[in-house]
């Protein structure tokens, strides 16, 4: 097969930044980060539905 050889002055730890960064600008511009912190923060509300092997516990 073919080897891939990268230029010499590629840096992937600064491609991997910038793909977090724009990941980062779509979720506080298009997701409900209020939410988001109340799931991180508290869990799941109770009662919801799932999904066996999952919930109870």
């Amino acid at each position: 097969g073919r080897r891939f050889v990268p230029a010499p002055d590629t840096s992937f730890a600064a491609l991997r930044e910038e793909q977090l960064d724009r990941l980062g600008d779509l979720i506080e511009h298009h997701a409900d980060t209020d939410a988001l912190w109340r799931l991180i923060e508290s869990g799941a509300p109770q009662g919801l539905p799932f999904i066996p092997p999952g919930a109870p516990a």
